[in-house]
């Protein structure tokens, strides 16, 4: 076993039992969808029932836009803000992390408002890519359709990014296809906008079906580009070129 394997596995273990340690006295509430965990301090007696029929309800929109939902359920673990920061080890602009869990912090719920309910989909909406794509979608693509089912749209910085691209000649989606937790708040921002242009240009020009279709392609084993050309009639020069067209229409 290599030094950088060895190295990688014990900071996962040491991970794992830091989330375990702050996990311990958390409590737990399921549906038939979803495994509701939480720490009970945080949460307003009561609360974590009216969260759960929250979650149900955002499962359900979630499996009408993609076909079909994890296998098991999704696990929705909630922390006090600094034992998130201490269990997952997120950048400080992350207002969630998925691995394989949904978990987001909480600095005392007393009800579901529309700014929780909005990070809650976004991270749930990363189980259903997980799940159909059996871990292989690139982030950019995992990123914009959460953001997507956040209710957000690229309208607002559509002219920034046609800019850009003009001056560039690229909006480096390649790049994007690993993870962003190294990234500076800067460089998340630019990522995030990007996989959202790009997952509602492919959602408004090729169809969901087509991107639920990309995601089954990529979990049989394909690679990104050949799914993409299987399925979205496309290669990363193609989709970027296409972005652009499609960003010029939508800036205000």
């Amino acid at each position: 076993m290599s030094g950088a394997i060895l190295s990688c596995l014990l900071a996962a273990a040491s991970a794992a039992a830091q989330q375990g340690r702050v996990e311990e006295l958390f409590s737990e509430r399921a549906s038939s969808s979803i495994l509701l965990v939480y720490d009970g301090r945080r949460i307003e007696a009561g609360v974590e029932r009216i969260l759960l029929s929250a979650l149900e309800r955002a499962y359900a929109d979630l499996v009408r836009d993609f076909g079909s939902g994890p296998v098991e359920k999704v696990v929705v673990v909630v922390y006090g803000e600094r034992d998130f920061r201490a269990a997952t080890h997120a950048p400080s602009w992350a207002n969630g992390v998925f691995d394989g869990r949904v978990r987001v912090p909480a600095r005392g719920i007393t009800g579901v408002t529309p700014e929780l309910l909005s990070v809650l989909r976004h991270e749930m909406t990363h189980s259903f890519v997980h799940f159909r794509s059996k871990g292989r979608a690139p982030t950019w693509l995992h990123e914009g359709l959460a953001q997507l089912e956040e209710g957000k749209t690229a309208a607002p910085f559509a002219s920034a990014l046609a800019g850009a691209y003009a001056q560039h000649g690229t909006f480096s989606l390649p790049a994007l296809e690993g993870g962003f937790m190294g990234f500076s708040a800067p460089q998340a921002r630019s990522g995030y906008a990007v996989s959202l242009a790009a997952a509602e240009m492919l959602r408004d020009t090729r169809g969901f079906g087509a991107l639920a279709h990309f995601l089954d392609r990529l979990g049989e084993g394909g690679g990104v580009e050949e799914a993409m050309s299987e399925e979205l009639r496309a290669d990363y020069p193609r989709l970027e070129s296409d972005l652009a067209d499609w960003l010029k229409r939508h800036r205000r």
